[in-house]
Parts: structure tokens; C-alpha cells; sequence
């Protein structure tokens, strides 16, 4: 079988630019997860701009060509189908993506037809047993749509429209309901500053890293715990990040306030090495181990309200104001309280 290859560009994220992005996961038990980024961030500097919908399909694909073999297990395929109807004259409702069950016995039929249609996109096999595949139907001759109802080769479809569809992360009832039989964990972070992800299904029988192509699986974050015992996590504690904004620079070392899995917050260094409290930052600044002090407004446009301060004989001066460490200290309290308010 010939080996895919998927060489998608890194991602860049400039300032002004949404850093919302999809990728995948694998945990200590080597389950996968789907992680939808936020517009806001933070992201890991190591991705790559893509969809879920991508990462369920030509990262899992085994092979290129018009009919593309996805690795799921049986018990996955069944729990996928459970929602899937019956199709007839009367009740051929496709959407642009739709999983389909056919007559096994007419196979060479359907794949006629799939081959028949050069400006198709790829067809999705899921499952040569039980003839399931992923299909776009509307971009299908229409002859060749009606054929495949008609002469009874479509014989059930779940209609998943977007697929896994992030836009509706919001409605998590109605996620919940739409994903609950998908082989992944799924997490989101949602699209505003200092957001935290968070879990948003547990799979009745997850998708293995083993199942991927081992250039996909080499591609994939790898968390040091079980998708199943993580509601909520910091992205930035387990990986160098870019950051959506900026809150304090230590030393030319840039940090942003974020929430933590506890519920309290912290300063993440873009870097992935550092996290600090705000009691460990005022040490630091109290006994003067930090040379260069920049904060408030960093972000902003123009950087209104930035204070600069610089050590010089055990005081911090910004201009001709000189102030003492503990002062200081006091104004980052401040600015700390006023940004995770």
C-alpha cells in the first residue's frame, strides 16, 4: 500500500491575526484527542494550520487515490453508524459530508462511480466490511447521485454536515449529542483571552495513535496524562506557546497571565519553561534577581500605560522616577488583578 504524505506549512501568527486552529493529541495511554484552538490563544509553536475535519481524514488515511483507506476498528464504524437512516426514493437527504453504508455485493459499483467523477474530492473508506465510507455526495453527478439510490447502492447515511463542526462549541448540549459517538476525545478552548481548555466528550471506544500513519503520529502533542482524568488543562504549562498577548517582560523573557487547572492564575513564559505565581514574581522583584521590568498595556495599541523600569543601585528607575522594590511590587500586583479581573 502506498504511504501518504502530509507536509502542511507551519503556521504563522502575526499580531493582529486569529490563532484558531485545530489539532491532535495522544495521551499516556496513547489516546487521541481533537483540541480546537481559540482565536485568542495561546498555541503551540509546533502546529500547523488545520481543521479537524482534516485530522479525522488525510492525517488518518493510509493511502492516496479517488478511495482512501481510514484505519477505525469495527466497534468504532458500529457506534459511528448508530445514528445513520435508512435511504430510499422518498428519503435521500445527503449532506456534504455524510457517512454511508452500501450493499457490499454492489462495491464495484459504487467505486465506478466514485472513480467516474475526476473532479471529486477523496472518497473516505471506513470500513470494507461493512461497506461504510465518508462520501461528499453533492459533488456527484447528479445521474450518478440517483444511481446510487435508485439501484440501492446507498443503503444507510448519518449526515454530519461539517463533520465535527467547532463553530457550535457553544452549544455543548447539542455538541454532546452530535459527537457522542465519535472515536475521539475533544477539547476546545474557547475564543477569548485567558481561556483554559476544557473536555467536551469522552469516546465509548477511543482512537489509538497506533491507528495513524507514523508521520501523523509523529506530528501529534503528547501529553504526560489520560485524556479520561483531564477536564480542563493549560496548554502553556505543557508546551512552548505563542502567546496571544503579552503581560510582563522579565528579563527580556515574555510572559501572559492565564488561568491555570486550578482555578488561580499565573504567568506562562512563551518559551514553555517557566510558569510563575504572582507571589514568585514579587520575590523576585523584591529582592532585585530581575534587572529589567516591563508591564501594563504591552498589548495595546501604541502600548498606552507601559511602564519600563530598569535596576540601578538597588532602585528601579523609569526616567527620572525612582522607585523602591516593594513600590514596584505593588504596581505589578496592581496590573496583575486588573488583567484576570
Amino acid at each position: 500500500m502506498e504511504e501518504r504524505r502530509i507536509t502542511p506549512a507551519k503556521k504563522e501568527y502575526p499580531a493582529t491575526h486569529s490563532m484558531e486552529t485545530d489539532w491532535f493529541g495522544v495521551d499516556e495511554d496513547g489516546n487521541v484527542a481533537l483540541i480546537s484552538f481559540g482565536q485568542d490563544g495561546p498555541v503551540p509553536d509546533d502546529i500547523h494550520d488545520t481543521y479537524a475535519s482534516d485530522l479525522t481524514t488525510e492525517y488518518l488515511a493510509q493511502n492516496d487515490g479517488p478511495i482512501q483507506m481510514l484505519n477505525y476498528t469495527k466497534e468504532q464504524v458500529q457506534e459511528i453508524m448508530k445514528k445513520s437512516e435508512p435511504v430510499d426514493k422518498d428519503n435521500c437527504d445527503f449532506s456534504d459530508s455524510s457517512f454511508i453504508q452500501i450493499d457490499v455485493n454492489k462495491e464495484r459499483q459504487f467505486i465506478n462511480i466514485i472513480k467516474s467523477n475526476k473532479n471529486y474530492q477523496p472518497c473516505y473508506c471506513l470500513s470494507k466490511e461493512l461497506g461504510v465510507y465518508l462520501v461528499n455526495l453533492d459533488e456527484i453527478k447528479p445521474r450518478d447521485k440517483d444511481a446510487l439510490v435508485n439501484d440501492r447502492i446507498v443503503l444507510r447515511v448519518y449526515n454530519y454536515f461539517t463533520f465535527i463542526n467547532f463553530d457550535d462549541k457553544y452549544d455543548e448540549d447539542n455538541d454532546k449529542e452530535n459527537m457522542a459517538n465519535f472515536p475521539f476525545y475533544i477539547y476546545v478552548q474557547e475564543d477569548w483571552i485567558s481561556s483554559i481548555v476544557h473536555r467536551m466528550l469522552i469516546p465509548k471506544f477511543p482512537m489509538k495513535a497506533e491507528q495513524y500513519p507514523k508521520e501523523s503520529q509523529a506530528k501529534m502533542l503528547r501529553f504526560p496524562f489520560k485524556f479520561s482524568e483531564k477536564n480542563t488543562f493549560q496548554i502553556a504549562k505543557y508546551f512552548p506557546c505563542y502567546l496571544g498577548r503579552v503581560d510582563l517582560i522579565l528579563d527580556n523573557e515574555r510572559y501572559e497571565i492565564l488561568p491555570n487547572e486550578d482555578g488561580f492564575y499565573s504567568y506562562y513564559n512563551d518559551n514553555g519553561k517557566q510558569q510563575l505565581t504572582i507571589e514568585e514574581v514579587m520575590q523576585l522583584v523584591r529582592t532585585c534577581q530581575v534587572k529589567k521590568i516591563s508591564f501594563g498595556g504591552l498589548s495595546t495599541v501604541g502600548q498606552v500605560d507601559v511602564r519600563h523600569f530598569k535596576l540601578v543601585d538597588g532602585v528601579y528607575k523609569e526616567g527620572e522616577t525612582s522607585l523602591n522594590p516593594e513600590d514596584v511590587c505593588q504596581m505589578i500586583k496592581n496590573d496583575f488583578d486588573k488583567n484576570h479581573a
